[in-house]
């Protein structure tokens, strides 16, 4: 789009909304360059979106969401908008040219103002008279170093200066009585914090990153303090500071390779969360002891504990990440844990043994990824609460037993395990969810015929299987990948799967007949990529649900005039595709879809530029306009 057409569309939308009466515009999806004078003819207007976020509301309350495909904003010049004197919320995300600030000066209702991503030094005076403004966000205004210009904003409930590089001097923002919320992740050049110690509301308080402050002398004031992220402090190792911070309820401590001594928090009886990933130097758990509210804990890459006694008196730890501990081999300790609902044990290369968790009878999620001394799953034979289950990449994993009487298990991953019989499966009369990858040796799926909850079944790679006829029960089934069954040639017995909305079954080079999807009125999605023997798509034309297709490296497909008939298709992947068909059969249907893969393909009607240069590239556009399409 030009810039004329988008001077066009930006006043088609302010014509609307002055017709209308509408208080919400957003004209950030369009690149503008200049606003156009009309806009300041909305008086009415209490949110304009010019930046990378896209309004909405929900249930009546404001919602921004981040979109990067609404492209770089390129403004130049705001003025016209201080007569928008109603504004209540303005987004200038990333409209890196915006320094001057004064046409804000005047917009005395302002609340919410985002300037994030301005480039060059920005001067902040204009915003001392928003005594309204509640929320500002800076982040990544890489050139702003003076806060003074913040000091009249009493309202201020939350500032964001996350990556403000050149920030030195907090004591501007002592005046910020009503501050709840600081983000002063990522500025390095902040050293001293006790400018803080005079915000006495503030709840919440980042100062993660790398560099910048070591010494956390201050803290201790802000007695309100509910949430603290210090993470990648890899200088700070004392915590004693924290342990006046009796609110706290929050605290991130990601990265401080330094800290070693856990026992300042003890007496932190208020925290519930607690983040230790990456915390190398911890060995000892026994400071967690006295943490009687904690309910989740994060010791992710605590590579050097060994020990899980210190975690016995935590009653209402709900939720624990063991990822990554490499020394700890003993489960046991965690029985005591009367609570836990969700435990991580991903990567615990020195677990071999899972009857430790046999009296955890309230868990519900359990992730043993990775844990290659896992042979067999005797222990979990007693977590009847268990719902959600992942076994992948255990890779000497050979038997099942111990499984058949989780009755709740709702998700069951064993891809990548060791398994030659899958007859352990059959009980799991709860199932929803299962991920199977061909093991050697396993041409049979008959235990899965009794899995009549599954909504969703991946069984790929299975080379040796070649009959389908046990799934033909799972009428539940919505989504369905066997991709890389190569030896699967006969379809029927998909016919019967009425509520099947995605189906797999790309490079089953033997499936060469498409008539049984005739039947599937639910599907939406479909992969036939790499079919060799397939070459006729016209069995496709009543599948008329059917929203999105993909079919790479189709080489022995040469008409694809059947898609014509598929009204409801919005997305297409042909990409390496080195045959000969023709694509101009296909121009009818380019103004209904919205997505186009073409990468690495060739046609014989069709320029290889045309289909782009990027794998994951959308053509769409370029195509319409080869083909003299206007584009929606």
């Amino acid at each position: 789009m030009n810039d004329e057409k988008r001077i066009q569309d930006a006043l088609r939308r302010i014509r609307t909304a002055k017709k209308t009466g509408a208080t919400l515009l957003d004209l950030g999806d369009l690149s503008l360059v200049e606003l156009p004078k009309e806009l300041g003819e909305l008086t009415q207007l209490k949110v304009l979106a010019l930046g990378n976020r896209r309004p909405s509301f929900e249930e009546d309350l404001l919602q921004w969401s981040q979109e990067n495909e609404r492209g770089t904003p390129r403004l130049l010049n705001i003025s016209v908008i201080n007569q928008l004197t109603e504004l209540e919320s303005l987004d200038l995300s990333w409209c890196k040219k915006i320094t001057d600030l004064t046409p804000l000066q005047d917009l005395h209702s302002l609340q919410s103002l985002d300037l994030s991503g301005r480039e060059g030094v920005i001067d902040l005076t204009p915003l001392q008279e928003l005594h309204s403004l509640r929320s500002l966000v800076l982040s990544d205004c890489k050139e702003v170093t003076e806060l003074r210009g913040l000091q009249g904003l009493q309202s201020l409930q939350s500032l964001d200066l996350n990556h403000c590089r050149g920030v030195i001097d907090l004591t501007p923002l002592q005046k910020l009585q009503t501050l709840q919320s600081l983000d002063l992740n990522s500025c390095r050049a902040v050293t001293d914090i006790t400018g803080l110690k005079g915000l006495q509301s503030l709840r919440s308080l980042s100062l993660g990153g790398f560099g910048g402050v070591a010494d956390i002398t201050g803290l201790e004031v802000l007695s309100n303090l509910q949430s603290l992220d210090l993470s990648m402090r890899t200088e700070l190792a004392d915590l004693t500071i924290l342990e006046e911070l009796d609110s706290l309820q929050s605290l991130t401590l990601h990265l401080c390779t330094k800290v070693t001594d856990l026992s300042p928090l003890q007496n932190l009886d208020s925290l519930r969360y607690l983040d230790l990933d990456c915390c190398f130097g911890v060995t000892d758990l026994s400071g967690l002891q006295g943490l009687r509210s904690l309910q989740s804990l994060n010791l992710h890459m605590c590579k050097r504990v060994t020990e899980l006694t210190g975690l016995r008196n935590l009653p209402s730890l709900q939720s624990l990440d063991l990822s990554g501990c490499e020394g700890v081999t003993d489960l046991s300790p965690l029985q005591e844990l009367h609570a836990l609902q969700s435990l991580k044990l991903t990567m615990c290369s020195g677990v071999s043994d899972l009857r430790g968790l046999q009296r955890v009878h309230t868990l519900q999620s359990l992730e043993v990824v990775g844990c290659w001394r896992v042979t067999n799953l005797s222990g979990l034979q007693e977590l009847h609460s268990l719902q959600t289950l992942d076994l992948s990449c255990c890779s000497r994993l050979t038997d099942l037993t111990g499984i058949q009487g989780l009755r709740s298990l709702q998700s069951l991953d064993l891809t990548c395990t060791a398994l030659t019989d899958l007859t352990g499966l059959r009980g799991l009369c709860a199932l929803q969810s299962l991920k199977l990858n061909g093991y050697p040796g396993t041409n049979d799926l008959t235990p899965l015929q009794e899995l009549l909850t599954l909504q969703s079944l991946e069984i790929i790679g299975f080379s040796e299987v070649t009959d389908l006829t046990p799934l033909q029960g799972l009428h539940t089934l919505r989504v369905l990948d066997i991709g890389g069954c190569t030896s699967v040639s006969d379809l029927r017995p998909l016919a019967t799967l009425s509520s099947l909305q995605s189906l797999n079954f790309s490079w089953c080079a033997g499936v060469t007949d498409l008539a049984p999807l005739n039947e599937l009125h639910s599907l939406r999605e479909l992969d036939l990529s790499g079919c060799a023997g397939v070459s006729d798509l016209s069995p496709l034309e009543v599948v008329d649900s059917l929203e999105s297709l993909t079919m790479r490296s189709f080489g022995h497909i040469h008409d694809l005039s059947p898609l014509l008939k598929l009204s409801r298709l919005k997305r297409v992947n042909m990409t390496c595709n080195q045959g000969s068909a023709l694509f101009s059969p296909l121009k009818p249907i380019l103004s209904q879809l919205d997505e186009l893969f073409l990468w690495d393909s060739e046609f014989a009607d069709l320029p290889k530029e045309v289909c782009g240069r990027q794998i994951d590239g959308n053509v769409i556009d370029r195509v319409r306009e080869y083909y003299g399409i206007e584009s929606l």
